[in-house]
């Protein structure tokens, strides 16, 4: 697995007088759509690209709810997705109350496929011309200077 990666500046968050840092940014290369990814795993397999999307969707929509619905979905080697939660801490267990949750987000635990991809990667350095070409997985495109 090669990881491509910039060399981007940036402030330390703890000492922003220290000035700029220089450290690694991610690299991602061209976006696949929903569709393409249809197409390649009809590609792989016995069953059409409108089959594939529709239970793909199916899969999406059951995913969705049984993880909003407070349940752990496994993929198997993939990994699991699951929801985390963060809240104020209280003494008393009286004066906890849903006002104190400030923040619910969707989690992933990578599975042993993915953690046998990631045990041992290969880091790729690109320039800045082939880096700006690409998203560089922050949302925001060429941040090379962010405050």
């Amino acid at each position: 697995m090669t990881v491509l990666y910039r060399i981007v500046n940036r402030y330390n968050p703890a000492d922003r007088e220290a000035g700029l840092m220089q450290t690694a940014q991610t690299v991602y290369g061209q976006e696949r759509s929903f569709n393409e990814l249809c197409t390649e795993i009809a590609s792989k397999s016995t069953i059409s690209h409108i089959d594939v999307e529709a239970v793909l969707q199916a899969f999406i929509t059951t995913v969705v709810m049984e993880v909003t619905n407070s349940r752990s979905v496994c993929f198997g080697d993939l990994g699991s997705l699951f929801l985390t939660m963060r809240s104020e801490q209280v003494f008393e267990p009286e004066l906890f109350n849903r006002s104190k949750i400030r923040k619910v987000r969707y989690s992933f635990r990578p599975g042993a496929a993915v953690r046998r991809l990631l045990r041992e990667p290969v880091f790729e350095l690109v320039s800045d011309k082939r880096a700006d070409a690409g998203d560089t997985g922050d949302g925001e495109e060429n941040d090379e200077n962010e405050e």
